[in-house]
């Protein structure tokens, strides 16, 4: 229906187009009429001569241009088919002229003789103009859905990588949490209840929340502070965890589990490489939607972290690539001290 009124609209406004040159053309004759004969003889005149030119037009639209451009036919055929529709929408386009708008609709006794060449030099520039600007529309319009069918099917790639990274990325997280579990199951300690029912509070986020676009922050904070107060159970006194929040609206929209992965390889990393005393900080500011996120933990400078090679911190970086249109991600190593900052405009999620 949108296409049908595309075209109506066109040719409305082509007719209005004709209409003025045919009154400037018949303004001498003008004189004798009254000025509502004039408008509606010329229109009447403008209305009958678009038949020949609509119907090269679209000879042109849907097969003459097909034939050349698609190669359906050798190209002299093409050229020669094409000439041939033209010269005969022409000759119609004159006996249209001479013997109804001429003698029926102006009522001319004596029109110019049917072979003017004048007259159809004048039928040809009405026709090729006609035509060119159906063609222009119609290469714009195609143009702009192949585009728009291309950045359908970017996006589709993009949801679909993203999907495979998240994929990619809870079963990791299960399988070190389980792993540190199994670590307090095997020294019988009482903890192990405790950090079961946090697995099943985080767990419990992933299956019901880690699928939507997006999460408030609140929700966010509250995995982080259950994965944090998880690993402290295995770690005891051994580690020294530290989490600053400053933020001025926790119902700021977060895509979730995006911090976890950081905060995550700061443990495995960090405490869960090292055999003395560590520490993790952790920090976080909200302010009017920019983000800004710091993981810094120790380790031992024997301890080779390699950031590309982590599964966590690689499919971060990535999906905040594909999700956020501002976003940054640093990492720095003095050998010491492995920090991580993530800089994030909340607001620019999905403006890739």
């Amino acid at each position: 229906m949108k296409r049908v009124a595309r075209h109506i609209a066109f040719w409305l406004a082509y007719s209005l187009f004709m209409v003025f040159t045919e009154l400037v053309f018949i303004k001498t004759e003008a004189r004798r009429l009254d000025s509502e004969d004039v408008v509606r003889n010329a229109t009447m005149a403008c209305l009958i001569a678009l038949i020949p030119q609509m119907i090269f037009a679209y000879y042109m639209v849907y097969k003459g241009l097909n034939k050349i451009v698609q190669k359906k036919s050798k190209l002299p055929l093409a050229i020669a088919e094409i000439l041939g529709v033209f010269v005969l929408c022409l000759v119609f386009a004159r006996i249209i002229a001479q013997y109804l708008i001429a003698k029926w609709v102006y009522g001319v006794p004596n029109p110019a003789s049917f072979l003017e060449p004048t007259k159809y030099v004048n039928i040809s520039i009405y026709m090729l103009l006609s035509t060119g600007l159906v063609v222009l529309i119609k290469s714009v319009g195609t143009q702009l859905a192949a585009r728009e069918r291309e950045n359908l099917l970017v996006k589709e790639k993009l949801r679909t990588e993203l999907k495979l990274l998240r994929n990619q990325l809870n079963p990791h997280f299960l399988f070190n949490t389980l792993n540190n579990i199994y670590a307090l199951t095997r020294r019988k300690s009482d903890l192990a209840p405790q950090a079961v029912m946090k697995l099943s509070e985080l767990l419990s986020f992933m299956l019901y929340e880690s699928g939507k676009e997006s999460v408030p922050i609140s929700k966010e904070i509250q995995v982080l502070e259950d994965y944090i107060e998880l690993e402290s159970i295995r770690y005891a006194d051994k580690l020294n965890v530290s989490f600053v929040k400053e933020v001025d609206s926790y119902s700021e929209p977060i895509a979730p589990l995006i911090l976890l992965p950081i905060v995550e390889n700061a443990f495995k990393h960090g405490a869960g490489e090292s055999r003395y005393d560590s520490f993790i900080r952790i920090s976080m500011k909200v302010k009017e939607g920019r983000l800004d996120f710091e993981v810094e933990n120790s380790f031992e400078q024997s301890t080779e972290i390699k950031p590309n090679g982590q599964i966590g911190l690689s499919s971060t970086k990535r999906q905040l690539e594909l999700m956020y249109g501002e976003q940054q991600v640093e990492v720095q190593n003095d050998g010491q001290v492995f920090k991580v900052r993530i800089q994030l405009n909340l607001h620019s999620y999905g403006k890739i």
